[in-house]
């Protein structure tokens, strides 16, 4: 995994509106 300086959240709403698949 990539290490950002951005929180965690923000990453999860990241996935949630642009799911991997």
């Amino acid at each position: 995994m990539t290490i950002c300086p951005l929180p965690l959240g923000f990453h999860l709403v990241l996935r949630m509106q642009h799911p991997i698949e």
